[in-house]
């Protein structure tokens, strides 16, 4: 075997380890749910992850190896050139913390090594065949046997999404036992401690914010846990109740749903007393299959409720008017609507913070806070409307102390001033209705604005108008500039911007690799102060044009 046949191996077999380890991040980001990635799957922007340049050429390599076996050895060198160009640019995206790496579990491990089982089986049966007297035979100065493991390595790098897929889908079945066991584990704790108030909180957006902000205001007077971060899944919500200690008094949990179901499976175990729905809208429109399915699937909690208990209702989302409340249940709607039960309205705003009044039945609170916009207002409503059903005094010092502090999950429209303006951080999870109100924070703001703004991602047919939406809103403000960082609907709002007037100089689409354009157009603002506005997770790449 020559030293070129090797090399071309080896680099094959390094190529196919990176992409299994790209899918697999993919497929972990995803939390391996088949809806999730098949709506990926959908997506404009699929084409360019699963066809990126070198898959193309590699593909067509291959169809040339098939159909003009007589090119065969031009074929295998651009191949080996190819791959080996992937794995360098791999391994220098590792060297500067810049490659997409899922993180290590267990599941992970199992994956992995299944993956590793089907690949080597797949391969035997391509290779086995060959292995005669007459593949040792050279050709043009090749081992007939190293072409076909190349061309067996080279299938299976154009195959790695299927197979990941064919794995998780096979595991499917043992990862709905193990999860089983663990809920069931979760409600037997959850059954013997019978004190324990579960607050469930679910909605389209608002729901690490209203927990984050309602576990302090719960904490002046009780002892309160809750879920971590954005660990919302069915899973992540178990394992929390069962490391919980027998002298907490309050659990709050945030209910994360994709489809209907979702939030029936959790709370079989966790058995809310209090259900707080944050608000409605389009968020995971493809993964829940409609307006309909989202309504009932985002309000499951409400049916483990007992007669007596309490819902919790958003009621400027006009979605939610359509909730359907069980009997016996009581319905706490809170909002600026003039319809709440508990209601709002703003009497100052600004970036360093908000004065507010609340009103409940006969009563008026004249509170302030350090957050901004109208969304939490709506988020610190909800956690008023809680403290309310479970007795806590609005009128006390440890509440107009809290308020006065208080602190959201990071990327959730986290102001931070800089030298010469405002870094606003709205990264964490774009929804349209956390993206209008961002804008909308934006509207009275006197100084310079820099938007930078990711796609929203599984809204299914209902992209292409909640971008538009998106676009309305970035007009109406009148940024200094706007940086498009999403790959699927970036063209679209420029393309309406664009037709209704805002400059296209001052629009860029973004390209990671080169900020220099971005660097060139920020140092032509000539405002002393101006506000940066990060929207989406991919806009994380590009805060350090604020600095």
């Amino acid at each position: 075997m020559t030293l070129i046949s090797l090399i071309t191996i080896f680099s094959l077999i390094l190529v196919l380890i990176r992409k299994n380890i790209y899918f697999l991040f993919l497929w972990q980001k995803k939390e391996y749910r088949f809806d999730k990635f098949l709506d990926l799957v959908r997506s404009p922007k699929f084409s360019a992850v699963f066809l990126d340049w070198f898959t193309i050429f590699r593909l067509l390599c291959f169809l040339l190896l098939i159909y003009w076996f007589q090119f065969s050895i031009l074929t295998i060198n651009l191949i080996l050139i190819a791959s080996l160009l992937e794995v360098l640019l791999f391994t220098y995206q590792v060297i500067r913390k810049r490659a997409l790496l899922p993180k290590f579990t267990v599941k992970l491990s199992l994956i992995v090594a299944l993956t590793i089982a089907l690949n080597s089986l797949i391969a035997s049966a391509l290779i086995t065949p060959n292995l005669t007297a007459g593949s040792y035979v050279n050709y043009g100065g090749w081992n007939i046997m190293v072409f076909v493991i190349a061309i067996t390595l080279i299938q299976s790098i154009l195959l790695t999404p299927v197979i990941i897929g064919l794995v998780i889908f096979i595991l499917t079945p043992i990862d709905l036992i193990l999860k089983s066991r663990i809920a069931y584990t979760a409600k037997l704790k959850r059954l013997n401690n019978p004190d324990l108030k579960v607050i469930g909180i679910s909605g389209s957006y608002g729901k690490s914010s209203t927990k984050e902000i309602l576990f302090q205001l719960l904490s002046t007077n009780y002892k309160v846990e809750r879920t971590f971060k954005n660990h919302n899944s069915t899973l992540a919500v178990a394992r929390r109740i069962i490391n919980l200690s027998t002298d907490i008094q309050f659990f709050l949990s945030e209910i994360g749903a994709y489809r209907k179901g979702d939030g029936y499976d959790q709370c079989k175990f966790s058995l809310p007393n209090t259900s707080i729905i944050t608000g409605l809208n389009n968020q995971h429109y493809a993964l829940f299959g409609g307006k309909k399915q989202i309504i009932e699937g985002e309000s499951e909690s409400l049916e483990f409720l007992k007669k007596g208990d309490t819902a919790i209702i958003n009621w400027d989302s006009k979605w939610c008017h359509e909730i359907v409340v069980p009997k016996g249940i009581k319905v706490l709607k809170y909002g600026f609507s003039k319809d709440a039960n508990l209601r709002a309205e703003i009497v100052k705003t600004s970036l360093s913070g908000t004065v507010f009044k609340v009103f409940w039945q006969d009563q008026v609170f004249n509170l302030k806070t350090n957050l901004a916009s109208t969304g939490n207002i709506q988020n610190i409503l909800a956690s008023l409307a809680c403290c309310l059903v479970h007795n806590l005094d609005l009128n006390s010092k440890e509440i107009s102390k809290t308020l006065l502090n208080l602190t959201t999950p990071e990327g959730t429209l986290q102001i931070q001033p800089i030298e010469k303006g405002y870094i606003i951080d709205d990264s964490y999870n774009a929804n349209l209705d956390g993206v209008l109100n961002a804008l909308e924070l934006l509207k009275n703001c006197k100084e310079d604005k820099v938007l930078v703004l990711d796609d929203i991602i599984e809204l299914g047919q209902e992209s292409v108008v909640s971008h538009l939406k998106i676009a309305e809103s970035i007009n109406l403000i009148n940024p200094s500039l706007v940086i498009l960082v999403g790959k699927d609907y970036s063209k679209l709002i420029q393309e309406y911007l664009i037709e209704n007037g805002f400059p296209a100089v001052n629009i860029i689409q973004a390209d990671p690799k080169n900020i220099n354009p971005i660097h060139k157009a920020i140092k032509s603002i000539k405002s002393k102060q101006t506000i940066f506005l990060f929207e989406g997770f991919n806009s994380r790449k590009y805060f350090q044009i604020a600095k």
